[in-house]
């Protein structure tokens, strides 16, 4: 059973640049954090606002606990949002401040259910501070646990950590993961930062200009992008045109292992830590290196094979200099990329001029179909 249900939603609020949100499908399992990925402007506030009843959609359905929730009022649909500026009242207290999401609820049950809000948080001692006497973290677990406090079936969180120092990111959305898995509470999450929707996320959604390109889990979606913008947009990746036989393909790289079966021209994925750098020797082609990075635990090299450019990840032992010849060794099989998922039952694929760049590219490819 789903407890969230999100069926061809579509929002369209300016007809000459298209739907902002375009026939998105995706469902949330109770007690999951779902993430949704995207770069800004993807249409991921606007999905969330969608949920949260702030918006209406044009076409589609939103279903919580199998039931729509189309018709019923922001404020009646027992979902909560935690904002990115976090929206906390400055002249309330921190108690204060999660009691005003129990305005309807008897004074005695109100004060049970704000304690119990403010030990979820870890913010008993600090009850009676003003939002500016506590830390950036501390003020985003203040709109949290108002949230948690009004019993939401789900939660969404937009963009909740951006406002934090670097230092107290990764230990903030490491308690707040923490805490939501505590509570048994399902979440969506919408970042635009790779690393934070990696870690935090049970299952996720890559998102682009209006549309869902993948969803699965994380390392899923990293380890075998469906789409080009995916693979690039999640990490760092090498793109590379071949010819395919079965499960072999033949690149500028050579021969490439394939993550799946395929025949003709083909458009592959190929993450820089699955290539290996070997001293020039050997069948391989030779390469050149241009630029060495060292980044601490490991290096990233940009290497140069029959004119095209790639980027390869060593360990921090593996040391090559610029200049240096080296071969090229794959580690792991190439994904076969695939045009992104149109929904053509309500919009069909757009015409070549209008696609994006990197879609004119996998159609040049010529990329065959699972």
């Amino acid at each position: 059973m789903q407890l969230l249900n999100v069926r061809k939603l579509t929002k369209t609020f300016d007809e000459t640049h298209g739907p902002v949100v375009d026939c998105v499908e995706f469902s949330v399992r109770p007690g999951e954090i779902f993430g949704l990925l995207g770069p800004s402007g993807c249409g991921k506030t606007t999905m969330l606002r969608l949920i949260a009843g702030f918006e209406s959609p044009d076409t589609g359905d939103i279903l919580l606990n199998e039931r729509s929730i189309l018709a019923t009022p922001a404020e009646r649909r027992e979902i909560g949002l935690v904002f990115q500026d976090y929206a906390l009242f400055p002249h309330l207290s921190v108690a204060d401040n999660i009691a005003f999401a129990l305005r309807r609820v008897p004074k005695r049950e109100k004060q049970e259910r704000i304690a119990e809000a403010l030990r979820l948080v870890g913010l008993t001692r600090l009850a009676s501070r003003m939002p500016h006497e506590i830390s950036g973290g501390q003020q985003q677990r203040v709109a949290l646990g108002r949230a948690i406090a009004a019993e939401p079936k789900i939660i969404l969180l937009d963009e909740p950590f951006s406002n934090l120092d670097a230092s107290l990111r990764e230990s903030t959305r490491s308690d707040v993961r923490d805490l939501l898995k505590k509570t048994g509470m399902s979440a969506i999450l919408v970042t635009h930062d790779q690393e934070e929707a990696l870690s935090i996320s049970d299952r996720l959604a890559v998102m682009n200009e209006g549309r869902i390109e993948q969803i699965g889990t994380p390392e899923t979606v990293y380890h075998r992008p469906r789409t080009p913008f995916v693979a690039q947009f999640l990490g760092r990746t090498n793109i590379v045109h071949g010819t395919a036989a079965g499960d072999t393909a033949d690149t500028p790289l050579g021969r490439l292992p394939l993550d799946r079966t395929a025949h003709g021209s083909v458009l592959l994925s190929l993450r820089p830590e699955h290539l290996e750098l070997l001293r020039e020797e050997g069948e391989h082609p030779p390469a050149t290196v241009l630029v060495r990075e060292f980044k601490g635990h490991d290096i990233t090299y940009r290497i140069e094979l029959a004119g095209i450019e790639y980027l390869a990840h060593t360990e921090y032992y593996r040391s090559f200099h610029p200049g240096q010849g080296v071969r090229v060794v794959p580690r792991a099989p190439a994904v076969v990329l695939q045009y992104r998922a149109w929904c053509t039952e309500q919009h069909p694929k757009p015409e070549n001029g209008n696609r994006p760049a990197y879609a004119r590219l996998t159609a040049e490819a010529a990329i065959s179909r699972p």
